[in-house]
């Protein structure tokens, strides 16, 4: 039986990356509609598209786990497993644009009240991301119920 535990870590730790994400941009709100630490809304916007792009090398770590197990497993989990790498590349694809988003945001970060739409609209997308991250959980788990199911028999 192939070992599928690497991509899991994988999707923990892009989980992870994303909700840290949300967190900087949401600091980054906070210190923007305040007058006292306005100052460090472009350091937090920085933070959260450095995260951002951190996630994008999670999800090549996590394809690359994926490679591996997929050619373990062979044709038996051909469908899972192209699913959830074609998820993956969605995933990877929308983080790009985002971590442009958060960087081109920094630049504006430091006037009042200004970027704080521009902020919101980052922090949805940073939380559609992280569910579309978290609706890989199902996927991975038909990764392991592929190789249970093929290995019974029939």
């Amino acid at each position: 039986m192939c070992d599928s535990s690497p991509v899991r870590n994988w999707l923990f730790g892009l989980i992870a990356a994303l909700v840290l994400a949300a967190a900087a941009v949401g600091a980054a709100m906070i210190a923007n509609g305040s007058l006292w630490l306005i100052w460090t809304s472009a350091g937090w916007m920085i933070v959260a598209g450095l995260l951002t792009l951190g996630a994008i090398g999670i999800c090549v770590g996590a394809g690359l786990a994926l490679d591996k197990f997929c050619s373990c497993a062979g044709t038996r989990c051909e469908g899972p497993c192209g699913n959830m790498r074609r998820l993956i590349s969605a995933i990877q694809a929308v983080l790009g644009i985002q971590a442009t988003a958060c960087f081109t945001v920094a630049i504006i970060a430091s006037i009042p009240w200004l970027p704080l739409g521009l902020m919101a609209i980052i922090i949805g997308a940073l939380i559609a991301q992280l569910l579309l991250a978290i609706s890989l959980i199902p996927f991975y788990a038909s990764l392991t119920s592929c190789q249970i199911s093929s290995a019974q028999p029939v």
